[in-house]
């Protein structure tokens, strides 16, 4: 992924945060997505993704399954779900990652 796909300030330490439809859109979310599953697994990995209730959401987790899905990995919907059942199905299916899209504490 070049510099020039996403503003570096939408980067934490643990997160990706900035404001939907400027800063995250599809397109980032899917760059985004491809970049994890293929740089930071030797081999194609087994990943889950679960969203929040939010609209933006599952559109944004979409975007992040075709990016996932681009760059091989196996992937498991959880579908509308709340955070912490993503890091569950993680440890109990042995998947070896995650991707949560949620606006968190923000109002829907």
């Amino acid at each position: 992924m070049d510099a020039s796909c996403c503003p570096s300030q939408i980067f934490r330490a643990y997160d990706i945060r900035g404001k939907i439809g400027e800063e995250i859109t599809p397109e980032r979310v899917r760059r985004i997505a491809q970049t994890y599953a293929s740089r930071y697994f030797s081999a194609p990995p087994r990943l889950v993704v679960g969203r929040d209730l939010r609209e933006s959401s599952k559109v944004l987790a979409e975007a992040a399954i075709e990016g996932l899905v681009a760059a091989g990995a196996e992937v498991w919907d959880v579908g509308e779900v709340p955070s912490p059942l993503v890091y569950f199905a993680i440890g109990r299916w042995g998947a070896d990652g995650g991707i949560v899209v949620t606006a968190s504490h923000l109002p829907p």
